[in-house]
């Protein structure tokens, strides 16, 4: 006895850590207000019960419905001759209370409807008079997910970047409340890693919503005169599906090569000069090359153009030739030693400096500065990267 005594302790306790762990189940009554139709089911019913099936007829019902995810939304229906009789909602785990057998019909239905965000809606109809005791409704993921979003900001453009895993089912449309603009994305899941930092030309800020099977993107804009461009891309190396959205001001005209060209040249900028080598090293020192190599495969956006125009800009300077940090030649005349330059931009000297230089002539230089060498940063990630530059250039001067 004094061993036993110890192990039924340890038992009861266990089952009360199962208690504690067992999420309380919500309870919800789906019977109708009207008793079903009197005929010759009632004599049935009643001769059965005679017989011994009382508790069967007569007895309390009840169905626990669980589902994978937990915690899901579901719409409980109660149908009767297709006619809604009764509607609950609730959330997973539930615990629905029925009518008893004697007050159903044969063509009595139980219908579930279950939402989940990031996951496929589910609808399940059971008969009414025989639907199981617990039932287990397993959602599926979403065919598609947001794994990306970003934003660069150059020229009075702002571009936001989303990168999805298939090609998306988009619609975009003028907001009712507010200035601005709403993306909804169709059958998407919100696999971002953090909330999108958006706040630069045109764009007041950015929210993200998972609504069911459709992630909703409000972008709030400072004035009612904007318009929206989209394009949309592909990654084949991440196999990501890239759509970009530019927004600008209405009738805004988009940047040809050439206007790149001629504000590239109306920069006073020296490749040799001390000071824009210490802060074009501080910069590239707080940078993760493999990042911002990923960040230079074109997407279509305008940072492309001036990404490559900035390359042929900075051969110009040297007889159509760019150096790197290891002593290589690349001529910005061959498209292939061009498109290696581009790949490896970090690498090269000069070049880092000289988007320094171009982006001190912005109305946002920092914003502009991270569109073109780090865009899959966010702002905050990026400020003390540009307070080093900065820094150093000043202590150079100094």
């Amino acid at each position: 006895m004094l061993r036993i005594a110890p192990l039924l302790c340890c038992l009861l306790i266990s089952q009360a850590a199962l208690a504690q762990v067992e999420p309380a189940h919500e309870e919800v009554e789906l019977i109708p207000a009207e008793p079903a139709p009197l005929g010759v089911r009632s004599l049935f019913v009643g001769i059965t019960s005679l017989l011994g099936g009382w508790k069967y007829w007569h007895g309390d019902r009840y169905v626990l419905i669980r589902t994978v995810p937990a915690d899901a939304k579901v719409g409980l229906y109660y149908i009767r001759f297709n006619f809604q009789k009764r509607f609950e909602r609730a959330r997973t785990p539930v615990r629905v209370r029925l009518p008893t057998r004697s007050n159903t019909t044969g063509r009595d239905v139980f219908f579930v409807r279950v939402v989940a965000n990031g996951f496929t809606t589910e609808e399940r109809s059971y008969p009414a008079r025989k639907v199981s005791g617990e039932l287990l409704i397993q959602l599926a993921p979403l065919p598609n997910a947001l794994v990306f979003f970003g934003h660069t900001y150059i020229a009075g453009r702002t571009t936001l970047l989303l990168h999805t895993s298939e090609e998306p089912q988009f619609r975009v449309s003028q907001s009712r409340a507010s200035p601005g603009f709403v993306l909804a994305l169709a059958k998407t899941a919100d696999k971002l890693e953090r909330r999108p930092e958006v706040s630069a030309g045109q764009v007041q800020g950015v929210d993200v919503a998972q609504l069911g099977e459709d992630i909703l993107i409000s972008i709030a804009t400072r004035d009612t005169e904007v318009e929206v461009r989209s394009k949309q891309s592909y990654n084949p190396i991440r196999e990501e599906h890239i759509l970009l959205l530019d927004i600008m001001s209405r009738g805004a005209r988009v940047p040809a090569p050439a206007d790149v060209r001629r504000a590239l040249e109306r920069l006073a900028y020296a490749p040799a000069d001390r000071c824009n080598r210490s802060a074009e090293a501080a910069l590239r020192d707080g940078l993760d090359p493999v990042a911002v190599a990923k960040a230079f495969r074109p997407t279509g956006g305008i940072a492309d153009v001036y990404r490559r125009e900035a390359m042929l800009y900075l051969g110009r300077l040297d007889r159509g030739t760019v150096h790197t940090l290891v002593g290589e030649d690349l001529r910005t005349g061959n498209p292939i030693e061009l498109q290696l330059a581009l790949q490896t931009p970090v690498t090269i000297e000069g070049y880092l400096g000289l988007l320094v230089v171009f982006a001190l002539t912005q109305d946002e230089p920092s914003t502009v500065l991270r569109s073109l060498v780090a865009p899959q940063m966010s702002p905050e990630e990026f400020r003390p990267v540009v307070a080093a530059a900065e820094a150093a250039w000043r202590a150079c001067r100094n």
